[in-house]
C-alpha cells in the first residue's frame, strides 16, 4: 500500500486543533456521577460502569492493562526493543509490536507511581480496516470529529485526505482512534487507550502523535512544559481521589492538586477546579473547614459555578449548618434551575426547618426528574419524603 505523504495539517473549520480543549474536558467528565461542574463533573466514589462496545480489535496490548505496575508490564517485553524517556514526573516507553500484518509503535505512559495510565499505538503507514467489519461499524457509531490533512502527492481534490477522530467511553478508560480515508474503507493510524484524567495530555489527535504518521512534518505546536506538568499533576490527583487504580486516597489527591496549583495553569478553569477538587478531597477526609476554604478559593476564581455552591452545601450539611447548606443549594439552583441533585438536596435540607417549602421543592424536583433513569434512586426517596411530609 502506498504510504501517505502529508507534509502539513490544515485546521478544519470545525476540527483539529480547535476541539483539543474539548478532549481535555471530556476526559474529566468521563468520571462523572450525577452532579458536577460542567465540563468538569463530580467524580464517583468508584469507576463509572458504562459498557464498552464489543469490537473484534486487532490492536490489543496483551502485555498488560491500564493501572498495572510498569515493571510488571515491561518484564514480559524484549528489553532490547524498548526505549525509555522521561515524561514529566513519569516515563514514556516505546516498543515495536505487530498489529495484524503491520508493525506498530506502542507508546506506554507511566505516571509518578509507575502506573500505566496510557497506551497509544501508532501504525505509521496505516492499517487497512477491510478485514475488520466490527471496527468499521464501531467507527460509525462513536463520537466523531473531522479534520483535514493535506497530501503533497498532488494539489487536486484527490490530494486532500479526510481524517476523523473517534472517541468512546469505556468501563475504565477512554478509547480513541484516528483514521484517514483515501477510499471507501477507512485506514487506522492511531489507537489510544487512556485513563480519563490523562486523556487531555495524551490526546490521540494531537500533533505530537499525528506527526508519527509516515509523511507528516514536524509539529508547529510547542507544548508549554509548565502547563503540561500542572495538568499531569491534576490528572494524577483525579485518579487518586476517586480510586480508579487503587483505593481512593484523598491525601495523595490533595498533594497532587497542590503541586498543580504551585506549578500553575494557563487556563483559570483548571485553577478553579483544582481548588474545588481539593475541597472535595478534604470533605472525604471530614476536614470540613479546609473543604469550605478551598471551595471559596475556587469561587474567587470563577464565582458563578453551580456545582461548587452545591458541594459547599453538602459540606455545610455534614457540619449540621442547615442555614448555610440551604443558602448554598439555593444559589446552585438559581444558577442552574434544572440542577437535579442540588434540587433534591435543597428539598431534603428543608425537611426539618420548613416542611411546607420542602414539599414544594420535592414536587419541583419530581416534575424535573421524572423518567430520568439516573435519578431513579433519588426519585424513590423523594416520593417517600413527600408521603411522610403530607401525612404530618
Amino acid at each position: 500500500m502506498r504510504s501517505l505523504e502529508i507534509p502539513s495539517l490544515t485546521t478544519h473549520p470545525y476540527g483539529f486543533p480547535s476541539f483539543l480543549p474539548w478532549i481535555l474536558f471530556t476526559a474529566i467528565a468521563f468520571l462523572a456521577a450525577c452532579g458536577g461542574t460542567a465540563p468538569f463533573q463530580n467524580l464517583p466514589e468508584k469507576v463509572v460502569k458504562q459498557p464498552q462496545s464489543e469490537v473484534l480489535d486487532p490492536i490489543k496490548f496483551v502485555n498488560g492493562s491500564l493501572c498495572d505496575n510498569g515493571d510488571q508490564v515491561l518484564k514480559s517485553l524484549d528489553s532490547n526493543t524498548l526505549t525509555s524517556t522521561s515524561w514529566g514526573v513519569g516515563r514514556e516507553v516505546v516498543v515495536s509490536l505487530p498489529v495484524g500484518s503491520k508493525q506498530s509503535e506502542f507508546h506506554l505512559f507511566l505516571d509518578n507511581r509507575d502506573k500505566l495510565v496510557g497506551i497509544i499505538s501508532i501504525t505509521r503507514d496505516g492499517l487497512e480496516l477491510g478485514p475488520y467489519p466490527e471496527i468499521r461499524r464501531w467507527l460509525t457509531q462513536t463520537k466523531k470529529t473531522g479534520f483535514i490533512v493535506e497530501s503533497n502527492v498532488d494539489t487536486s481534490a484527490e490530494g486532500i485526505q479526510h481524517a476523523s477522530y473517534h472517541l468512546e467511553r469505556g468501563e475504565k478508560y477512554l478509547h480513541s482512534v484516528v483514521a484517514l480515508s483515501r477510499t471507501a474503507t477507512p485506514i487506522l493510524y492511531i489507537d489510544s487507550r487512556v485513563l480519563p484524567g490523562f486523556a487531555g495530555i495524551l490526546a490521540a489527535n494531537s500533533k505530537r502523535f499525528l506527526q508519527r504518521i509516515e509523511g507528516v512534518g514536524a509539529s508547529t505546536l510547542v507544548e508549554e512544559q509548565e502547563d503540561f506538568l500542572a495538568l499531569q499533576q491534576f490528572a494524577g490527583a483525579e485518579i487518586d481521589r476517586v480510586g480508579l487504580c487503587d483505593d481512593p486516597s484523598p491525601d495523595r489527591a490533595v498533594e497532587g492538586y497542590r503541586n498543580a496549583l504551585k506549578i500553575g495553569f494557563q487556563n483559570t478553569l483548571y485553577e478553579a477546579e483544582s481548588y474545588h477538587r481539593t475541597g472535595l478531597a478534604y470533605r472525604d477526609q471530614e476536614k470540613f473547614s479546609q473543604a469550605i476554604a478551598a471551595m471559596q478559593k475556587s469561587l474567587k476564581v470563577r464565582p458563578a459555578i453551580a456545582e461548587v455552591h452545591h458541594h459547599m452545601g453538602t459540606v455545610y450539611e455534614r457540619m449540621s449548618d442547615a442555614k448555610r447548606a440551604i443558602e448554598s443549594y439555593l444559589t446552585a439552583v438559581r444558577l442552574r434551575p434544572n440542577y437535579l441533585v442540588a434540587r433534591f438536596h435543597l428539598a431534603t435540607a428543608y425537611v426539618e426547618v420548613d416542611p411546607k417549602r420542602s414539599i414544594r421543592e420535592f414536587e419541583t424536583y419530581l416534575a424535573l426528574a421524572e423518567n430520568r433513569k439516573r435519578e431513579q434512586n433519588r426519585l424513590q426517596k423523594a416520593k417517600e419524603h413527600l408521603i411522610r411530609l403530607k401525612q404530618n
